[in-house]
């Protein structure tokens, strides 16, 4: 029976943020999206406001508004062949297997890039970074590190979110979205078994606690910075290098944006020299940062 690829890419879509609902804390701009562009209107200037007008009529003024666009990505799994003899041989569904590895592997990589693309980086952001501060330890380490890092500490949180209040950004839905070794660092294993930690623990999914305002995720995972003084993001993907650090990322909801213009499943059934099937998706998807002074994003990056 050949597999229906609708029903495949709305499972896909339906199941596309799991165990990364972070990525749903954000703008959803997917209506904005086509042909693989999006365009978001942006409001000119706001007026002036004066207490007791005394010079009538006042001047008018026109205001220019803008647009900003950032471009989607195109992702796409490796095809998998099922082969018949699999389908006749196996105790379970084979094609369901292979569907939910496409799920899996499509969700992780399109984390992973959401992540770097609202990570803040080099010198112009550099002052919505905070280096980390506690003691220096040896684990927590990126995947190429060596050598000791600081751990990352309560008051490194404290000082990002007073960051953002002198950017005068909304107080209300600030994430935080930190590395799981970095996360163990900053929470105490008291701390996380204490009943007040969980009752304060906010009824959104994915969100675990909240600290200085910061509604606070975790993922094994986020965005790897280099050694810099000024630190920049490293792509995902890139060569590991001894001296990088893990950084953990802090938005504000209105700040940042995702679009998906589409999930697309291919299938070719009975295919003769594959003597099975071959399955393989597409998702069309973008995130990025809102504002060009990069008010309410910020980055916690490890220092050495």
């Amino acid at each position: 029976m050949a597999l229906q690829t609708e029903i495949w890419a709305n499972d896909i879509k339906e199941n596309l943020f799991a165990n990364n609902e972070f990525v749903t804390m954000s703008n959803d701009q997917s209506a904005f999206a086509a042909n693989k562009v999006v365009h978001v209107p942006q409001a000119g200037a706001t007026p002036n406001v004066e207490i007791n007008r005394s010079v009538l009529p006042a001047v008018a003024a026109q205001r220019t508004d803008s647009e900003l666009t950032y471009l989607l990505n195109e992702f796409t799994t490796d095809p998998i062949v099922v082969r018949d003899i699999d389908e006749t041989q196996v105790s379970y569904n084979k094609r369901q297997s292979v569907l939910q590895s496409h799920m899996d592997a499509m969700n992780d990589r399109i984390g992973d890039q959401t992540a770097f693309d609202w990570a803040v980086s080099d010198t112009a952001q550099a002052a919505n970074i905070v280096r980390t501060s506690g003691a220096l330890v040896a684990d927590a380490l990126a995947p190429s590190a060596t050598g000791t890092r600081k751990t990352l500490d309560k008051a490194d949180v404290r000082n990002l979110a007073k960051r953002f209040d002198k950017q005068n950004v909304p107080s209300n839905d600030r994430f935080l979205l930190l590395n799981s070794d970095m996360f163990y660092q900053l929470f105490t294993d008291s701390q996380l078994l204490s009943k007040d930690f969980m009752l304060n623990s906010s009824q959104e999914k994915g969100v675990i606690t909240e600290l200085y305002g910061f509604k606070i995720m975790k993922r094994s995972k986020v965005v790897i910075y280099d050694n810099a003084a000024d630190p920049v993001k490293k792509a995902v993907g890139a060569a590991g290098a001894a001296t990088d650090n893990l950084g953990c990322i802090a938005w504000q909801r209105s700040s940042v944006a995702r679009a998906l213009e589409g999930i697309k499943t291919f299938g070719d059934t009975d295919v003769p020299e594959w003597y099975g099937s071959v399955f393989s998706a597409m998702a069309i998807y973008g995130s990025a940062i809102l504002r060009s002074d990069i008010a309410g994003v910020g980055a916690i990056v490890q220092e050495a």
